[in-house]
């Protein structure tokens, strides 16, 4: 089965936000950049957190062609000084992450019901014209 991809939405002009123009002043756009790399992953990630492990870093560093220092330097800048993520049960969490998977579910929940309503309108009307068929013999 193929892999679902979704759309997230991206701030408008981004290091506007105090947090976002401390991270770039401190990391640069490589900074920047790991941040968002990290936002993407945890988008797509199982339960939508990734481990803060070893592991973790050395991927990221490979994907950004940047040192593994300077990806956990980043993601600690991110923790700890920004509060762009957040470390639970030793893992790394983004509440603007949660926000987007929640909107997606309501949206897709909205669409599911009305598209219901609509499929109910539908028969509905099928019936009136099955009906309506029936009662004038043709």
């Amino acid at each position: 089965m193929a892999k679902e991809t979704f759309y997230f939405s991206h701030d408008f002009e981004p290091t506007s936000d105090p947090k976002m123009a401390a991270l770039v002043g401190e990391h640069g756009a490589i900074g920047y950049g790991i941040y968002w790399r990290v936002v993407e992953i945890l988008h797509a990630a199982q339960n939508n957190t990734l481990e803060q492990a070893e592991y973790v870093y050395i991927g990221l560093a490979k994907q950004m062609l940047t040192p593994v220092e300077q990806v956990k330097a980043i993601i600690n800048f991110c923790v700890e000084v920004c509060d762009l993520f957040y470390i639970s049960d030793g893992k790394i969490c983004c509440s603007r992450v949660f926000k987007n998977i929640e909107k997606r579910k309501q949206i897709s929940e909205q669409k599911s019901q009305a598209g219901k309503i609509s499929a109910e309108k539908r028969k509905a009307r099928q019936k009136r014209t099955d009906s309506e068929q029936i009662s004038t013999g043709v």
